[in-house]
């Protein structure tokens, strides 16, 4: 058995101002395999905090997803599982599964609730979530590395009962979703991967809504979707292509279509109404000390032009490491994301670029018998509306330029000083914070105890000055071989105003208390 548990406590207190953290807040998170005869595993996840929260997946979770020899795993509780890059993903669910891999055949069947219902509430006028039951299958050959076809089908339907409607907030309108799709890769050889997805999703956007007569719609069963006036359906393509034709170079590309009718609720975070493509090579020269990795890519909204602009974006980025000597080394990295639309009309244009560059140096050699570390960083933010009308007001620039230095000694005595300055210039207003910073840690092996005492001082300049104060302090304590370790982090935030008309002085305090236990 193996595993990892981490129990937290967090008291928190606030003077001036009014709380933004709860008082005490208790979490307990459980990791842990349990191994039998190394053909069956077991592992356990729990997830257990006195803040309940009911949003779409509550904070209290308990899963286990025990793996019985080499093709056979089961899901129980709460668990994550993706089946394809267009049906089902990024959805935690409360339900079982299981996945059968014997040699290339794949097999995983999934149901569960993708969303717990959540009343309504007229005090804060939240029109309330019904629960969602969600189904998946997927069935194929090969591995997703290698050549593959895999065969996915999703399901998800809304339960009209599972909330009680009030009559003083409209009710959200249920849902009916199913998706299906075929991906597929081809390995043409060792330096060429092709992979592809073709999909179809349906959707019926409100249950509540009257079925259509067989004479109106071609007859769909019910159990693969409830049709009505509100359903609609719309298709998605993927398609990718992995090129390493040696271990100096690669190529990666990816390019995908998705309609603006394209739903998949086993994939909410998936966007629709889209076509993209990107380049992305890799490329390592003079015996591996120089990495460049550029990317570029435009994405399109609007792809079957039914709306009343089309949006273009842009996407460039650049990042590179540099390190001829293991004493030095140099990051850095460009992007630079460009957005237009086609609308003529000068107030609703939209055409804005924001571009972002940073600078990471960084040496290390001895000093006083001790091993010293001096860099620096220094980036540069800038947002530019285009916009003839709102270019004035829509203009922002961020700066941030820091140097450090490290001095850790034999005796695990070390110290960390940093000093920054950070520049924010809107249309609006205009930010200067300059920060001092210094860390002193010591360990004393022969007893597990280690320490850490860091200040810090923030002047800030925007419509008044300001002074902040942070004080942090860590404590941890290993208790020996099995037992765990004890660590005790407090921060004291004083912020002190210049003018108490602009904006009041305060003090905050945090303690967090955690044991942790690996083994």
């Amino acid at each position: 058995m193996n595993g990892q548990v981490n129990i937290n406590a967090d008291f928190y207190s606030a003077n001036g101002i009014e709380a933004r953290h709860p008082g005490f807040v208790s979490r307990a998170i459980a990791r842990t395999t349990v191994s039998i005869n190394n053909i069956i595993q077991l592992p356990f996840e729990v997830y257990l905090t006195t803040n309940q929260v009911g949003f779409q997946q509550p904070f209290n979770q308990i899963g286990i997803s025990p793996k019985i020899g080499d093709w056979l795993q089961l899901h129980a509780g709460y668990f994550s599982k993706k089946l394809s890059n267009l049906t089902f993903g990024d959805l935690r669910i409360l339900g079982g599964g299981i996945d059968i891999t014997p040699g290339d055949f794949r097999a995983s069947i999934v149901y569960g609730l993708g969303r717990i219902a959540r009343s309504p509430d007229s005090l804060i006028a939240y029109q309330g979530e019904y629960s969602r039951t969600i189904s998946a299958i997927k069935l194929g050959y090969g591995d997703e590395m290698e050549s593959f076809m895999h065969v996915n089908i999703v399901r998800s339907i809304d339960d009209t009962n599972s909330i009680k409607t009030t009559p003083s907030i409209t009710p959200p309108q249920p849902m009916a979703n199913t998706v299906a799709s075929i991906s597929s890769g081809l390995k043409v050889d060792k330096y060429l991967r092709i992979n592809g997805e073709a999909s179809v999703s349906a959707t019926t956007r409100s249950l509540s809504l009257p079925s259509l007569s067989s004479e109106n719609t071609t007859t769909i069963p019910t159990w693969v979707l409830p049709v009505n006036s509100s359903s609609s359906y719309d298709k998605a393509f993927r398609v990718s292509a992995f090129l390493t034709p040696t271990n100096a170079f690669s190529l990666q590309s990816m390019a995908q279509w998705i309609g603006p009718g394209f739903i998949s609720q086993g994939f909410p975070q998936l966007q629709n109404d889209i076509f993209e493509w990107t380049v992305s090579p890799s490329i390592r020269l003079f015996s591996n000390t120089l990495f460049l990795k550029p990317s570029v890519g435009i994405r399109n909204n609007n792809v079957v032009g039914n709306k009343f602009s089309t949006t273009t974006r842009t996407i460039g980025s650049f990042v590179g490491m540099w390190q001829p000597t293991s004493q030095f080394s140099l990051n850095t990295t460009y992007t630079n994301f460009g957005m237009s639309s086609e609308h003529q009309n000068d107030t609703l244009l939209m055409r804005n670029i924001f571009s972002f560059f940073s600078i990471n140096p960084r040496y290390t050699f001895r000093l006083f018998d001790a091993t010293s570390t001096i860099g620096g960083l220094y980036s540069f933010q800038d947002v530019e509306d285009q916009n003839p009308v709102l270019q004035f007001t829509n203009r922002s620039k961020v700066q941030l330029a820091s140097i450090f230095h490290s001095l850790i000694f034999p005796s695990t005595l070390s110290f960390h000083t940093n000093l920054s300055f950070n520049s924010v210039i809107t249309s609006l207003l205009s930010t200067k914070i300059f920060s001092v910073q210094e860390k002193v840690s010591k360990g004393f092996t022969n007893h597990g105890l280690t320490t850490s005492l860091q200040i810090g001082i923030n002047y800030i300049e925007a419509d008044n000055s300001d002074v902040q104060m942070l004080i942090l302090t860590q404590i941890q304590y290993d208790l020996g071989e099995n037992l765990g370790k004890i660590l005790l982090n407090s921060s004291l935030n004083s912020f002190l105003s210049q003018d108490e008309r602009v904006r009041s002085s305060f003090r905050e305090l945090q303690s967090t208390l955690q044991y942790s236990l690996s083994f």
